[in-house]
């Protein structure tokens, strides 16, 4: 039987119930959308918080600038990430309750690969992630056909393309890297649910979600 796009992509609505993207095992809900909104309310106040002192400094050019550098793309990314997920979190936990009344974002990410129960990456993330990459290196050559600069000094292939294998090579570095991280990070996170599959901290659910488990209690994880 052929597997829908959405199962392939690790998104399969028949694992809605468990809250895999809502939970962790480690934090009640409640605990984990607040340190969720905590690292939202982080990046954002940096981002605008930057932006401002920029601005108020008579270096407007960089902010506009800005958006051309991948890190900031990478962190405007994470901000908008965790502020999505602290409030689906919050929203989730609420509804439980009701019933009975740039070195920053590999640890933000580490975070979310410890303390969440989301399941593994499927490979067909991958090559999607090189995509992005891809469509960045792109970007940032239409920065320098428009702009004039280059946003990383190792995209430079020189006046007479004097530098194209040095460019070429930290391209494909940059690739086996992705590559070797995606599969770090899902060793991880296999370690993480071995351990902690059946440590799932859920809020207590409605009754007319036919579940039953006590408030704030342990639901086991089908494995």
């Amino acid at each position: 039987m052929a597997r829908s796009f959405n199962t392939l992509m690790g998104a399969d609505h028949s694992n809605d119930s468990l809250f895999f993207f809502e939970t962790s095992w480690l934090f009640t809900p409640f605990v984990f959308a607040a340190l969720r909104g905590l690292v939202a309310f982080y990046t954002f106040f940096t981002i605008f918080f930057i932006f401002g002192w920029r601005g108020t400094h008579g270096d407007n050019i960089s902010n506009k600038q800005s958006f051309s550098y991948f890190t900031n793309l990478t962190y405007w990314g994470i901000a908008f990430y965790f502020l999505v997920a602290s409030l689906h979190t919050f929203v989730y936990a609420a509804r439980g309750r009701s019933v009975s009344q740039h070195a920053m974002p590999p640890l933000f990410s580490l975070f979310e690969i410890i303390f969440s129960t989301a399941p593994n990456s499927p490979v067909l993330h991958l090559p999607f992630l090189l995509l992005i990459l891809l469509l960045y290196l792109a970007l940032a050559y239409i920065v320098h056909a428009t702009q004039g600069y280059y946003t990383y000094s190792f995209l430079d292939p020189g006046n007479n393309g004097e530098d194209s294998k040095s460019v070429a090579g930290y391209s494909f570095a940059i690739a086996a890297a992705t590559i070797g991280i995606f599969f770090f990070v899902n060793l991880i996170s296999w370690i993480r649910l071995r351990y902690t599959r059946e440590k799932t901290k859920m809020a207590k659910p409605m009754p007319r979600n036919g579940l039953t488990e006590a408030e704030m209690g342990m639901m086991e994880i089908p494995k």
